[in-house]
């Protein structure tokens, strides 16, 4: 089965939070969508609040309709979602958690994020279009 090429990437970030030993942010297009947090087995997905300093990366502008997105994926994976707030006060949606499972190798865990990301974006795209019909 082919993969699609991807328009989004994945980079490494040193935004964490006090419990978190790693940290990475999902971008697309110069701009930061979610944010993923973990110990290394136990992860958090949420909305981004802020960009990255390094490599010019600004945050989603478009914040209603990254809330949208993600509230959309979030029930088509059994959960509501959470709106929550950052250190600094912003306003972020907490997705999910998730966790590797055990006997999952770090390829498979990663493609499987790499599939919700993919899926994130769908929600996403799809949503402007609706708007445009609009």
């Amino acid at each position: 089965m082919a993969h699609r090429e991807l328009d989004f990437e994945v980079i490494e970030t040193d935004k964490l939070g006090a419990e978190w030993t790693q940290g990475l942010a999902v971008v697309r297009r110069k701009q930061v969508y979610l944010r993923l947090v973990g110990d290394g087995k136990n992860y958090r997905v949420m909305t981004a609040t802020s960009g990255e300093e390094f490599g010019g990366y600004a945050v989603c502008q478009d914040k209603g309709r990254l809330w949208k997105a993600a509230l959309q994926l979030a029930k088509s994976h059994g959960t509501n979602g959470d709106l929550s707030e950052d250190q600094k006060g912003r306003k972020y949606v907490r997705i999910f958690e998730l966790s590797q499972d055990d006997g999952a190798s770090d390829g498979q865990f990663s493609e499987a994020l790499m599939a919700l990301f993919e899926e994130f974006f769908g929600i996403y795209d799809a949503l402007a279009l609706e708007d445009k019909a609009t």
